[in-house]
């Protein structure tokens, strides 16, 4: 017989995990963490009570309301 793995509640209620605005910002931040580990350059300030994220060589490629980022390729600069 096969063991079955227990059904998690959100399965069996069929609702989303809740999380927090501060878990939220602690995830994008742990994000950006890696961005700037592999190398990217990565600014950040506030703008008016907002937080601006600058990301060298990335972009943004919005699809609807979908957001994806995508690495830019790497221009050659001429000398």
């Amino acid at each position: 017989m096969k063991d079955k793995k227990p059904m998690s509640a959100t399965k069996r209620k069929g609702k989303k995990p809740t999380i927090t605005q501060q878990d939220a910002i602690e995830m994008l931040a742990s994000a950006i963490n890696y961005c700037q580990q592999t190398g990217l350059k990565v600014k950040a300030g506030n703008l008016d009570g907002k937080l601006a994220l600058l990301v060298e060589g990335a972009a943004v490629d919005q699809a609807g309301s979908v957001l994806r980022f995508v690495i830019l390729p790497v221009r050659k600069t001429e000398k």
